[in-house]
């Protein structure tokens, strides 16, 4: 397998190992990741190429995505930007309203359920119950 030799990735390496909660030592990473010590500090110093199974090992040990430590990954926005067409196809799958309430639809809205939790708080008499609803339209 090709290696990944972008110093870059063993900054990224030593900046998520420093981040982990609690801090890991290079040595504790090479156990969890079963590597050599001397690899992970060639691996971070830029000296040394990284392989994808190397990578994806430091990556389980630090339990971080890959990707996260890769320097060929898409730029996030780019990222958001394509999931843009499957995320509007299904919020329209919804049957959502097209048009939004402005604020005057808001308040009478507010209005006409304040009036409604207003008249169910008032004691009323059997004789004064009429058909009207309190809903609004």
């Amino acid at each position: 397998m090709p290696a990944i030799t972008d110093g870059g990735v063993g900054r990224r390496i030593a900046y998520y190992r420093h981040v982990v909660r609690p801090k890991m030592t290079q040595q504790e990473l090479a156990n969890a990741a079963c590597v050599a010590l001397g690899t992970i500090r060639k691996i971070e110093r830029g000296e040394r190429g990284v392989t994808h199974d190397t990578l994806q090992a430091i990556a389980d040990a630090l339990v971080v995505d890959p990707a996260r430590l890769r320097h060929d990954r898409a730029p996030a926005h780019s990222q958001a930007r394509d999931a843009l067409p499957a995320l509007s196809a299904a919020i329209a799958a919804y049957g959502l309203p097209r048009r939004r309430a402005g604020a005057a639809d808001r308040r009478s809205a507010f209005r006409s359920r304040h009036s409604c939790a207003v008249e169910a708080r008032r004691p009323v008499h059997v004789s004064s119950v009429t058909s009207q609803t309190c809903w609004p339209s």
